[in-house]
């Protein structure tokens, strides 16, 4: 008579990927938690986790918008004479209206200029 016996395994007649899909989800659910207390902390825990990861996905999405708004507009610039000589021609109003600004607000610098240059005389 044998000392020791081996305990028989029970066989399911599972085939083999449902036997390691079993074996995957018992892994996924983890050990089974102890008391109450320790499942409504895990619960707790994953509801907080996956709403930062929510936030941050959030987040990660507004900067990216902001990204390309501010590559928008940074393509837009006039960074040469040549690209603000191309701005003028296509806009015709806008460039006459800033020449004749420039214009008065020399005159008038001009004379201010002069009339300081009165007072200064020695």
């Amino acid at each position: 008579m044998a000392k020791y016996k081996r305990a028989e395994e029970a066989d399911e007649d599972l085939s083999y990927a449902e036997e390691m899909q079993q074996q995957q989800q018992v892994a996924e659910e983890g050990p089974p938690p102890a008391d109450a207390e320790e499942a409504s902390f895990k619960k707790r825990y994953g509801d907080l986790r996956r709403h930062s990861q929510q936030l941050m996905q959030q987040k990660d999405q507004e900067l990216a918008e902001v990204k390309r708004q501010l590559d928008a507009a940074a393509k837009g610039q006039i960074k040469s004479l040549n690209q603000m000589r191309k701005w003028m021609i296509g806009l015709k109003s806008i460039p006459r209206l800033l020449k004749s600004l420039i214009r008065l607000l020399v005159r008038e610098l001009t004379k201010l200029l002069k009339r300081v240059r009165k007072g200064w005389k020695v």
